[in-house]
């Protein structure tokens, strides 16, 4: 089957990297995939994505062969164009209108691209933009699409109605979600199916024995905004340390706090044990899960000021899947991931709490095994990227989930 991927960047840029494995996944079963991301910049950040700019369809937004196509289809298919454009009218915001709008010239030309190609059928990542990028395709180029969404494109509520009426399905990846995608969608339309975004466990290993003496290295695997809460882990380190605790940080993800987050370490006194890593390739990332590099994962993520909260983050279930414990907060689709015991779970903004939390990692050694077992088995159960990609495969043929 000829499957077009529609993300934001990806292959492109540092985020996204959680596309990948079920790209790829789908890729290896035989399917004719490719990708045609929204925006080109930021080139390819990601070891794994490498092999990817080989089916990627790139352009920019107003490239003048991206005008010139757009032109073409509006002469040559008027009506259809009309149609396809007609939703974006109902946007609810002039800065959403906008946004939808510049959207349309590259969208014109993936659905001539798409017709050309013989694609049966487009699949973007977030209902945001790109989701309006991909309907308008969809629809000019006359093939059935899909989309997934995962957090801020729900709260943002890019024209969910009209994206659910005309799509194929909307899938969302945590429970959670689908309950708000569903309020935005409303009575009446086809509403959301929830599967997870999934992983490839790596085979079991035996528990890992600490050196004697070594400090207990946490890490943080996030993109640097207030909604991850770096703060709060800073400030948990600073209460450890204070404890006469041996506790080191790595925090992996660049953004635009680095800066403020950097003058945070120099304040509470935690030069030297907290390292700024930056944005580490996909497949290093996983390599250094499974090698054992860390003792825990720590995530303390809240509702940003924007209204901005989490998904289920990938980088949990990977390092679950990889035999890290996970301490995490109880904010967006993260309960739905670490409940029964699989992590720990603190209230949102609540540091001593997750000082307690990272303390009972470090002093109970049967919670820390018992936390590696039920996350490994949750993982299995709900999360594998194999029974993900079985359903995502029958939703494509069949036209639903």
């Amino acid at each position: 089957m000829r499957i077009v991927y529609i993300a934001k960047k990806l292959p492109y840029g540092h985020e996204e990297a959680f596309v990948i494995p079920e790209l790829m996944a789908l890729r290896a079963r035989g399917h004719d995939m490719h990708l045609a991301p929204l925006q080109i910049s930021g080139g390819v950040r990601h070891d794994d994505a490498q092999t990817l700019e080989e089916i990627t369809w790139p352009a920019a937004l107003l490239a003048p062969e991206v005008l010139g196509v757009a032109l073409l289809e509006c002469l040559t298919r008027p009506l259809v164009v009309l149609r396809a454009l007609a939703p974006l009218a109902r946007s609810r915001t002039p800065w959403l209108l906008f946004k939808n709008l510049a959207s349309v010239p590259k969208a014109l030309w993936l659905a001539r691209r798409c017709r050309a190609a013989g694609v049966e059928h487009i699949h973007a990542h977030w209902g945001a933009v790109p989701g309006t990028y991909a309907m308008v395709a969809a629809s000019v180029a006359g093939v059935p699409f899909s989309l997934t969404c995962h957090r801020y494109d729900i709260a943002q509520n890019n024209l969910l109605p009209d994206k659910a009426r005309r799509a194929s399905w909307i899938r969302a990846i945590d429970r959670a979600g689908a309950r708000e995608l569903a309020s935005h969608i409303g009575p009446g339309l086809p509403q959301p199916v929830v599967l997870h975004m999934g992983v490839v466990p790596p085979p079991p290993s035996p528990p890992r024995r600490r050196p004697a003496g070594a400090p207990w290295r946490f890490v943080i695997a996030a993109r640097l905004v207030e909604k991850k809460g770096h703060r709060y882990l800073l400030q948990a380190l600073a209460a450890l340390r204070k404890q006469s605790r041996s506790v080191v940080l790595d925090i992996l993800g660049e953004g635009p706090l680095q800066g403020e987050l950097e003058h945070q370490v120099r304040d509470l006194g935690l030069e030297g044990l907290v390292t700024f890593a930056g944005t580490a390739p996909h497949a290093t990332f996983l390599q250094r899960l499974i090698a054992g590099d860390w003792d825990a994962m720590a995530l303390p993520s809240i509702v940003a000021r924007d209204g901005d909260k989490e998904g289920i983050p990938v980088s949990l279930i990977e390092a679950m899947a990889c035999g890290l414990p996970v301490v995490a907060t109880d904010n967006g689709g993260i309960p739905e991931l670490l409940d029964g015991g699989a992590g720990l779970i603190v209230p949102e903004y609540d540091v001593a709490a997750l000082t307690e939390a990272m303390a009972r990692l470090m002093d109970d050694v049967a919670l820390h095994a018992a936390v590696i077992a039920k996350a490994r088995q949750r993982i299995e159960s709900e999360y594998d990227l194999k029974a993900i990609v079985d359903r995502l495969e029958k939703g494509f043929m069949r036209g639903h989930l």
